[in-house]
């Protein structure tokens, strides 16, 4: 842009010195025009060459601030598949009154899943077993709420 404005400006100059100049111009005027246009280009280029340079910096920056965010963007979908992801080795059978019953065992995943604390309480029971009570959760609602089992190596 800034290129273009110099051009139309020594143009412009150029074309009223010449309508105004007699036919017969002194020889150190038109070298003075001559090299004061000389000098409006020259700052013309030296303007035109920074802007590229600024526009090129800026392009970079850009486009290494989009990576960022993409890689931000990945690594947070990362964090919510494994806040929902359940160690399978948790999911246990427990003996109660009248049968069997499968659920994730609270304290295996206090030890380990580093999601435990955020986990829904709604999920949350407590079941009288042959060996004492147990604080489990419920893997049915566990799944409404988009957490699911699997195996960790």
């Amino acid at each position: 842009m800034f290129t273009k404005l110099t051009t139309v400006l020594s143009a412009a100059a150029l074309s009223l010195s010449l309508a105004t100049t007699p036919a017969i111009a002194d020889s150190k005027k038109t070298e003075n025009f001559i090299a004061a246009a000389a000098l409006v280009t020259l700052l013309g280029l030296a303007a035109h060459e920074s802007n590229k340079k600024k526009q090129e910096q800026l392009k970079k920056k850009q486009e290494q601030a989009k990576k960022k965010r993409e890689q931000e963007r990945r690594r947070q979908a990362s964090n919510r598949n494994q806040r929902r992801s359940l160690p399978l080795s948790c999911l246990q059978t427990f003996r109660v009154q009248g049968g069997k019953e499968t659920a994730f065992n609270e304290t295996c995943l206090e030890r380990n899943f580093k999601f435990e604390k955020q986990m829904p309480n709604q999920c949350r029971e407590t079941l009288w077993t042959d060996k004492g009570t147990r604080r489990v959760y419920q893997p049915r609602c566990l799944r409404r709420y988009g957490y699911e089992a699997r195996n960790y190596y």
